[in-house]
């Protein structure tokens, strides 16, 4: 038996597809509005494209199932980290994702090695929730909230995208590299000012 392709969808920490046409009503969309910097037509783009991302990877053959694959779409940018041996199947993912409509840009951080192993995985999620608690602790810039950093772990690597202005975007690589666990910080922030 096959070992499960491990997919995370990562659109500000939840799993949700497709855009308000498909399968997100209007009302998720908006919802989701609350608390993000994407204009409502970006927002639902990213949706559509995180779900082409997921038929990509599904049609993508065997070599996937002997991969660990993680990606996250924010306005537009495309991140796709995490450990594919094979190199033609890793060229063809990323060709792929790159022809997907509204995808601007494609950070492609996979590795060939072979998947990191579920004890991993499970560190890389507890990473994450103690990021997510510290970017809450901010207090120093008005109006910052944590949701407006769409955090991404992957083997302790940190992956940090979202509308930013300057000073929150620096505030939150200050905060991230010094939690326990990040080998590394990188940023995939657009910035607002």
């Amino acid at each position: 038996m096959k070992p499960l392709l491990l997919l995370i969808p990562l659109m500000s920490g939840l799993s949700l597809t497709g855009c308000a046409s498909h399968v997100v009503s209007e009302q998720v969309i908006e919802a989701l509005l609350v608390n993000d910097r994407r204009s409502h037509d970006a927002l639902a783009n990213d949706l559509d494209m995180d779900e082409s991302i997921k038929k990509e990877l599904k049609g993508g053959g065997d070599a996937l199932w002997y991969s660990h694959v993680v990606t996250a779409v924010y306005n537009g940018k495309v991140l796709v980290a995490g450990e594919l041996p094979d190199a033609v199947a890793r060229a063809k993912l990323i060709d792929g994702i790159r022809t997907i409509k509204g995808v601007k840009e494609v950070h492609d951080s996979l590795a060939g090695d072979a998947p990191i192993s579920p004890a991993l995985q499970s560190q890389d999620q507890a990473i994450k929730e103690r990021l997510l608690a510290a970017l809450g602790q901010i207090r120093t810039i008005d109006g910052f909230r944590p949701s407006m950093v769409n955090v991404i772990v992957e083997n302790g690597v940190v992956y940090l995208m979202g509308l930013v202005h300057r000073n929150e975007g620096a505030t939150a690589v200050n905060v991230v590299r010094h939690q326990s666990g990040v080998r590394q910080v990188v940023t995939i922030f657009e910035y607002l000012d």
